[in-house]
């Protein structure tokens, strides 16, 4: 019988666009060279002052620190590849830091605990047995399991040391509260796409005197930091999107992912990774110890629902997430996790029927 649903629950792979966005940017396409002289192009020019000016104030810094890129991979990538520094990073960062980090001979890795929380004491370690000074690279919140990391004190511990911090905020921008000024980082990158704007868009804060690179030569984009003519569409759309960020979104989201998490522990004894730490509002990471990931994924798409097994630049990949392998998690639970990650457009009804499709290949499993 054909499927007639069609329930997306993989939100922190990417974000259904927005409709306000796709309305921003119908109009924003009819936009010029913001590089050009004439009126066109300054009125391009001023609407992405206007964009720069509305993201910068979502996270609390000064718009002229903010780079526009082609999103958080770039920005990570650049970060990573282009500082003189020593590296150290921790082992559960997204693939665009860790693998550009793993090609460095000299990077050191900071270990997380069971929960998925970055351990400070392995920082400490580090720190005080090799000389840096280095950069030290740790996200906010993870994109597999939603743990929100202690990056504050990470900062303070760094900066003691003669070390930079840069943070991937990713998973976190729109979805928790984020001051950068408090939580004392020198770079933070994040992208347009996880929040309900378009693909292909994503930023880079540089704390004011902060030793930096450009991205790109070539022009006098971006205050020479990104050469190349600026995605305008792509902004507006990402300013568009930020300005739905809202408590009231935020807070129903919670509500269903509360939901989620009572209903699934009551039909099996699963094990949902990181449950006692701080997550983010819209992550459930979860393993079982009777279905694989293959399985539930086959079967869940089958009936229309969209979830992941972890990262999206892994969603290929046949193997146990790196971030449970530096958790230590039990390999038969590892290879049966599933994340379910909720997002603006969840309906509660959609949080029934996948805890209904999931229940029913639990037990005919």
């Amino acid at each position: 019988m054909e499927n007639t649903r069609s329930i997306y629950l993989d939100y922190n792979s990417t974000s259904m666009i927005r409709p306000q966005v796709i309305k921003v940017l119908i109009e924003a396409h009819k936009n010029f060279n913001a590089s050009s002289v004439h009126q066109f192009g300054v009125e391009a020019r001023r609407k992405i002052n206007l964009a720069r000016e509305i993201i910068a104030e979502s996270i609390n810094v000064d718009p002229d620190g903010l780079v526009f890129t082609s999103g958080a991979t770039e920005a990570n990538v650049s970060i990573i590849n282009n500082s003189n520094r020593r590296l150290v990073v921790s082992n559960i960062e997204h693939d665009s830091v860790l693998i550009p980090s793993r090609q460095k001979s000299d990077t050191k890795f900071i270990e997380v605990d069971q929960d998925g929380v970055i351990s400070i004491e392995s920082l400490y370690k580090i720190l005080k047995k090799n000389n840096g000074p280095y950069i030290i690279s740790t996200m906010l919140v993870n994109n597999e399991t939603g743990v929100i990391q202690p990056i504050k004190e990470i900062a303070d511990i760094a900066h003691k040391h003669n070390s930079l911090v840069h943070c991937d905020i990713v998973q976190g921008f729109g979805k928790i509260p984020i001051d950068i000024n408090e939580l004392g980082i020198d770079y933070a990158t994040f992208s347009a796409h996880k929040v309900g704007g378009p693909q292909g868009i994503g930023g880079l804060w540089i704390k004011p005197g902060v030793e930096f690179e450009p991205l790109i030569q070539g022009g006098s984009q971006e205050n020479f930091r990104r050469a190349g003519t600026e995605n305008i569409s792509g902004i507006i759309g990402f300013a568009e999107s930020v300005k739905c960020f809202s408590k009231k979104e935020t807070g129903n989201i919670l509500s269903l992912r509360k939901k989620l998490e009572k209903e699934l522990l009551k039909v099996a004894p699963v094990y949902i990774f990181g449950y006692n730490q701080n997550r983010v509002p819209n992550t459930v990471y979860f393993g079982n110890n009777k279905i694989t990931k293959e399985t539930q994924l086959v079967s869940l798409d089958l009936s229309g629902i969209a979830v992941s097994s972890g990262s999206a630049c892994s969603s290929g990949k046949v193997g146990n997430s790196h971030v449970l392998e530096a958790m230590n998690i039990e390999s038969k639970i590892m290879s049966s996790a599933i994340r379910v990650s909720l997002g603006w457009a969840t309906k509660d009804h959609e949080i029934d029927y996948f805890i209904s499709k999931w229940t029913d290949i639990y037990c005919k499993n």
